[in-house]
């Protein structure tokens, strides 16, 4: 079974990627955070090119780090902005030509004969590009829209050719407009939620808040450490059921009731086995009145010995490092793709603020050596 996009015939597994890499493009905001999205979909476009290297830069919506890289060699991202950035031609070609989808064969066709002999002789090519293995086969797309910018580009794991490659520009156009039509819809909900997420970000606790429809509009550092300290099944099931307390509570309260002068009211607690929460109503004054949920956490699991950051397949994931055991080794262990354990990989050495594999288990090392005495016997500080 085949299907058509343009003029281009998709068989039925590259076409269930395809919906795939779309559905995680129109849900930013089921994840925890814009970033969890940005990992969600920069895994599911490199799956479906297949692609060796991606990143996916967002800046003007205040997500921390602008860019997210899978792939890339260490140090290149820096290199590129402090070196080449502002003499690229391949940068200021795109601008002045407004590709919002591109590919690099594209992108050499619009620019021109001339131009492209002219780049593949320059130094950001020969110095930057080619050393690194980024000269061959991607694309991506750009999206400057006011305020936002951003910009998803995937390298792939080999060159493509002709045909597959306009193929795979006609993905990027079908999906330009549904990226940038999330991104939007981003944009619009964080200038609208900004002082309520505000006044969460100033308490340094688990807590998370929840709009009118059941969606988390943003979740505190600490709340997304103890939901990763639970087990996916009770975590999804705690996620929903606050979720759904929260839209059925809120619908029954008009927003401009909780502001005025009322602007907290308490609610019963959410039990379950593995975390219990108490939840309030929130009004927000301002230029647009609205409501919301706070659900606060208070009674959770403990803490990693390797650090509440890090989810229990990082830990297990950072063990096998420590080990010395390469990536593919660590797919097969696990029975995950390499491509998983790539992204895990990243976040481990992130999260553990280290720079190279070798770090890591000094990094394991250290904090085992320090972790608090009421952690290892079990006890979590904040229960007690």
């Amino acid at each position: 079974m085949s299907a058509r996009i343009e003029h281009f015939s998709f068989t039925s597994r590259e076409l269930a990627k395809f919906a795939a890499t779309l559905d995680a493009c129109v849900r930013p905001f089921d994840y925890g955070t814009l970033h969890d999205w940005r990992v969600e979909v920069l895994s599911q476009v490199m799956a479906l090119l297949p692609a060796k290297s991606a990143h996916f830069d967002v800046h003007g919506l205040g997500v921390t780090p602008a860019t997210y890289a899978i792939g890339y060699e260490a140090g290149v991202f820096e290199d590129w902005a402090r070196n080449w950035r502002h003499i690229d031609e391949a940068v200021h070609v795109r601008h002045r030509l407004r590709l919002s989808s591109y590919t690099r064969r594209s992108r050499y066709r619009a620019a021109g004969t001339a131009w492209t002999e002219k780049y593949r002789k320059s130094v950001a090519y020969n110095e930057f590009y080619f050393p690194h293995h980024l000269a061959g086969d991607g694309g991506g797309i750009y999206i400057d829209d006011r305020h936002l910018r951003a910009h998803l580009h995937a390298d792939n794991t080999k060159d493509v050719g002709d045909t597959l490659d306009a193929r795979q520009l006609a993905v990027f156009r079908c999906m330009e407009p549904v990226l940038r039509a999330a991104l939007r819809t981003v944009a619009r909900d964080e200038n609208r939620h900004w002082q309520a997420i505000q006044l969460l970000d100033a308490e340094d606790d688990a807590t998370a808040l929840i709009d009118t429809r059941g969606r988390y509009v943003h979740r505190t550092a600490a709340f997304e450490r103890v939901m990763q300290r639970i087990a996916p099944d009770a975590r999804a099931l705690f996620l929903e059921d606050a979720s759904l307390r929260a839209r059925d509570l809120l619908q029954g309260v008009p927003s401009n009731h909780l502001c005025r002068g009322r602007s907290i009211l308490s609610v019963p607690r959410l039990e379950h086995d593995a975390v219990t929460a108490s939840m309030v109503l929130l009004g927000v004054d301002g230029p647009l009145r609205d409501a919301f949920a706070v659900v606060r956490l208070q009674h959770f699991p403990r803490a990693s010995a390797l650090g509440p950051d890090l989810t229990e397949r990082e830990m297990e994931i950072a063990r096998l490092l420590a080990e010395g055991e390469s990536d593919k080794a660590i797919a097969g262990r696990l029975g995950i793709s390499w491509h998983t354990v790539r992204r895990h990989v990243e976040r481990v050495l992130r999260k553990l603020d280290v720079d190279s594999r070798s770090g890591v288990a000094r990094a394991i090392s250290r904090r085992t050596a320090t972790v608090p005495a009421s952690l290892r016997s079990g006890v979590d500080p904040e229960q007690r």
